[in-house]
């Protein structure tokens, strides 16, 4: 639940469901707020869902392909960490999702900014580093999905799309090595 004083927004939500499943924490990418600007880039809503907890909030809209790929770089690079802290960046803002995997494979992801130069955990869960990610993997295709359904799979922007689905397949074939 929440702790700390919501008066001076000084709060955490921890959500930590046992066993680290992590069916409660999801990567939402939707095109409830969709720009393609003439360079290519692509902005949709994308935040992290984590038991109802919208972080950074439930209406952010970010360049979502660079954030998914740097986060996916990111995940695939800890394989074989242990004891292992990563940064996982949302462009546009002063916020970001700090990951810690341990020797057993689990990970404590903390959800932090520095709004006002004042570092804040926002949010915590934890879940094992395969489920993770997965949910990066669900995001790049929830991505996809929005590329081709604005028809970013054609046209001068087509090689934005063909990047999406080479980056999905590498992911699913590094989800499926570590199963």
């Amino acid at each position: 639940g929440f702790s700390g004083s919501e008066n001076t927004g000084d709060f955490i939500y921890e959500y930590d469901k046992g066993g680290g499943r992590g069916e409660m924490m999801k990567i939402i990418v939707n095109d409830d707020d969709y720009i393609i600007e003439r360079s290519g880039s692509v902005y949709t809503t994308l935040y992290v869902d984590i038991g109802g907890y919208f972080f950074p909030h439930k209406y952010w809209a970010d360049l979502t392909l660079p954030v998914l790929e740097y986060w996916s770089w990111y995940c695939m690079r800890a394989r074989y960490a242990e004891n292992h802290r990563f940064k996982l960046i949302f462009m546009t803002g002063p916020f970001w999702l700090d990951v810690f995997k341990d020797e057993d494979d689990n990970v404590t992801i903390e959800c932090k900014n520095d709004r006002h130069l004042t570092l804040q955990t926002e949010a915590v869960t934890k879940m094992s580093y395969k489920e993770f990610v997965a949910l990066v993997y669900k995001a790049y295709k929830d991505l996809a999905k929005i590329e081709y359904k604005n028809n970013m799979h054609k046209g001068e922007f087509a090689h934005i799309y063909d990047y999406t689905l080479r980056t999905i397949r590498e992911m699913k074939e590094f989800l499926e090595e570590i199963s």
